[in-house]
């Protein structure tokens, strides 16, 4: 197995068990964080859960309306 993915998948799951969260939504999280800092901010302030951010991230790179 690829060592960087392994270091990557394990830091997620350190990560996700710090928060009482799974894996997956931490993954969510960066990739929204990464792609959309708005969206990020909503996350944080309670506006949006991690799912909705990240749904809503997904939409906006097929559009292309983040741009």
């Amino acid at each position: 197995m690829n060592e960087p993915a392994t270091r990557r998948n394990r830091a997620t799951e350190v990560a996700a068990n710090m928060v009482g969260i799974s894996s997956p939504t931490v993954e969510r999280m960066a990739k929204v964080t990464r792609e959309s800092p708005e969206l990020a901010g909503q996350v944080k302030s309670g506006e949006k859960t991690v799912n909705q951010a990240y749904q809503e991230s997904r939409s906006e790179t097929k559009t292309g309306s983040w741009w």
